[in-house]
């Protein structure tokens, strides 16, 4: 089951959000729809939310498959706060063009970074102003450390959104569950690296 967070996708927009605020949204719907077990699979920011659901849910989550997640960010670089003083549309263009750069390697399949962009432009800005906000604001070393279920954490060698030192620490403070820090390295980069990196999703 995949879920729109609020203020994403087909949800409606929200004027606050935090990790545990999400997860709590994820755990409301794990409860009207009665789901019994689950495994927890989250990318990116998603990982934090699937990580913090976890912990307020011990006995419905399982398990956890954690992609190019981390538990919490070193400290921004404030010097891009000067972004927010430029005209909304210059705005918009400077964050797409960095996004594409961060978020995709040089290999990568132009058709994957087409729907990938496609999704990211589609994101209202406040969403995407939340969502980092989010982000540089989450601790979750706490909740991480308390957790007692298999955990498999997963990132790429070239990610630069989420470098592997940053899953790499997520992986050491899981230290009371199974764990299996992947490398996903070049196999990302092809086609079936890809479709398999959906099927966890799915």
């Amino acid at each position: 089951m995949a879920v729109d967070l609020p203020g994403h996708g087909a949800s409606d927009p929200v004027g606050h959000a935090t990790v545990e605020s999400y997860a709590s949204a994820a755990a409301a719907l794990l409860d009207v729809v009665a789901a019994g077990s689950v495994i927890a699979v989250g990318h990116s920011l998603g990982a934090a939310v699937a990580l913090s659901l976890a912990a307020r849910r011990l006995h419905a989550v399982q398990g956890l498959v954690l992609l190019s997640g981390c538990a919490r960010l070193p400290r921004p670089d404030t010097s891009a706060d000067v972004l927010f003083w430029l005209p909304g549309a210059v705005r918009r263009l400077f964050f797409l063009s960095a996004a594409r750069r961060i978020l995709f390697a040089p290999a990568a399949p132009a058709r994957a970074v087409a729907l990938g962009m496609q999704e990211l432009s589609a994101c209202r800005p406040q969403t995407v102003r939340l969502d980092v906000a989010a982000a540089i604001a989450m601790d979750l070393t706490g909740p991480a450390r308390a957790l007692r279920l298999p955990a498999l954490v997963l990132c790429g060698r070239l990610d630069r959104l989420t470098p592997p030192a940053l899953s790499a620490e997520l992986a050491g403070l899981t230290l009371g569950a199974p764990r299996v820090l992947g490398r996903l390295l070049r196999w990302l980069a092809r086609p079936a690296g890809l479709g398999c990196i959906a099927g966890l999703h799915g």
